[in-house]
């Protein structure tokens, strides 16, 4: 450990402090509750002053109760679960036992909380217990803390608070340029979907072959495949197809093209239906069907953004039929059938070399037929059109929405012509390479704000962020002064 500057000197949080928390009135007392005197708890902590708390106490709740004032500057300390996180008392409040508070004096109040804030990890390591981790108050005093003197601890605060606002208006504007480029990517899809990202290309490169064309070769191959897999239903079966089979055969649904937009100059408008060869939902299995060594499965959650996420995948124990009939294939378009409002009906193209991978129930695998129509294009106009059309049709049942294969086979795509298609998708990948460049050198300037802070920090209380100066009183003189007044506040107890 560092030794510390002359005119400092090493203490503890429990000498140099009074610490004390807070107590929780009965629920079951309605009128220990909602009655003028503020009553923070750990959810009201936030890193800087607590105006205002989320709950209040009744004088009745605070007498029956260990709840106890808090003067107005105390510091707040998170003992449980969000262990360090902090807070400056604005006014006068009582806490939760959750939550310790210490009101510094004479030692100003920002001193102590960004040394708090400084050793946050260390805080944390400590905790202890189940699902909720806590330290208590011995843990807390039982800390070293680096006395400096009064003069130069307001300098300090002063040269930390200094150095964070010019960070934090650095980060807020690394926040402003992810913003912008959120809206740039979806402002490249859209614009690939409505024809503007290729429509110099296109003026120079006048298709062979129409949308409307491409339109029809589809649907001649759709209904051709469903007639070979009833032939192969009936051939399994030894049964001669009925005379009448063919007329089985159900079209898909027609777009409805009353007031859409105009389309470029050779592109239509098509259903999702009609470009799917099939759809299915996806596997559901009980936990004991998980199992390290399964087949992993891919959740609501790995589709992000129009992307395949491959982390945090649960794998099954599945039959060779499962594998079969809920296997994923490049090409394949996968789409969430269940999620919030906002979400549902994200989807995301398979892409090729996945290997062996399943699909869970919470999703549905279109198959497209193909024949010149690019599953990630389809991918873009999911991206573009789905979540306001879902958003108008789908199911909510208690705060999830949920859309059905003839909702997602009724959603109207527009159809370029195919070699178009590749030239956007080609477009696209090549915008979105520049921009995930861009995305990672902002994640890379937040990490190093953070690093950055703590090293700030670091070096504030190792007496190396500001010059020293000369002082009339040592911080030896200044405990001493502190312990003498702890001394009386004991005997007075007493």
């Amino acid at each position: 450990m560092r030794g510390l500057p002359e005119g400092w000197v090493w203490t503890t949080l429990g000498e140099c402090f009074d610490w004390g928390s807070g107590g929780t009135p009965r629920k079951s007392v309605a009128a220990y509750y909602g009655g003028g005197i503020p009553w923070a708890v750990i959810g009201d902590l936030n890193d800087d002053h607590v105006e205002t708390t989320r709950s209040s106490i009744s004088l009745a709740g605070l007498e029956n109760s260990s709840a106890k004032w808090v003067d107005q500057g105390s510091v707040l300390l998170a003992m449980y679960g969000s262990i360090g996180k902090l807070g400056i008392a604005s006014r006068p409040l009582t806490t939760n036992q959750a939550i310790a508070h210490a009101h510094p004096e004479p030692v100003p109040s920002r001193y102590l909380f960004w040394y708090l804030r400084r050793i946050r990890s260390t805080l944390t390591r400590r905790g202890k217990g189940g699902t909720q981790q806590n330290i208590s108050q011995t843990v807390i005093k039982a800390i070293r803390f680096p006395l400096a003197p009064l003069p130069e601890q307001r300098r300090i605060v002063a040269k930390i608070e200094s150095l964070f606002a010019k960070l934090d208006d650095a980060v807020a504007a690394l926040k402003r340029a992810e913003a912008n480029l959120e809206r740039y990517r979806a402002s490249v899809l859209k614009a690939a979907v409505e024809g503007r990202l290729t429509e110099r290309w296109r003026r120079e490169n006048p298709p062979e072959e129409t949308g409307e064309e491409l339109l029809e070769r589809i649907l001649v191959e759709r209904r051709k495949r469903w007639e070979a897999e009833q032939l192969a239903k009936f051939e399994a079966k030894g049964k001669r197809p009925p005379k009448d089979w063919k007329s089985k055969y159900k079209e898909p649904v027609e777009p409805d093209t009353d007031g859409l937009p105009g389309l470029p100059e050779g592109w239509c408008w098509a259903t999702v239906g009609q470009l799917a060869a099939s759809m299915a939902n996806g596997i559901y299995k009980p936990a004991k069907f998980y199992s390290a060594s399964g087949i992993p499965c891919l959740r609501m959650y790995n589709i992000v953004n129009g992307e395949l996420v491959l982390r945090d995948l649960k794998r099954m124990v599945l039959s060779e039929d499962e594998m079969n009939r809920y296997g994923l294939k490049s090409g394949d378009l996968l789409i969430n059938r269940v999620n919030s409002r906002e979400l549902v009906g994200k989807a995301a193209a398979i892409p090729d070399r996945l290997g062996s991978i399943v699909f869970e129930s919470k999703n549905i695998r279109l198959r497209p037929v193909g024949m010149g129509y690019e599953t990630r294009f389809l991918a873009y106009c999911f991206a573009v059109l789905a979540p306001a059309y879902f958003g108008r049709h789908s199911q909510q049942v208690v705060g999830m929405a949920s859309i059905s294969q003839k909702q997602i086979g009724s959603l109207v795509v527009p159809v370029p012509p195919s070699v178009e298609q590749r030239r956007i998708v080609t477009e696209v990948d090549r915008r979105k390479r520049s921009s995930a460049h861009l995305g990672d050198t902002i994640k890379a300037k937040r990490r190093q704000s953070r690093a950055l802070r703590h090293s700030i920090l670091e070096r504030a209380f190792e007496g190396r962020l500001v010059p020293q100066a000369p002082t009339d009183e040592p911080a030896s003189a200044l405990l001493e002064r502190i312990r003498v007044s702890a001394s009386r506040r004991s005997g007075h107890n007493l």
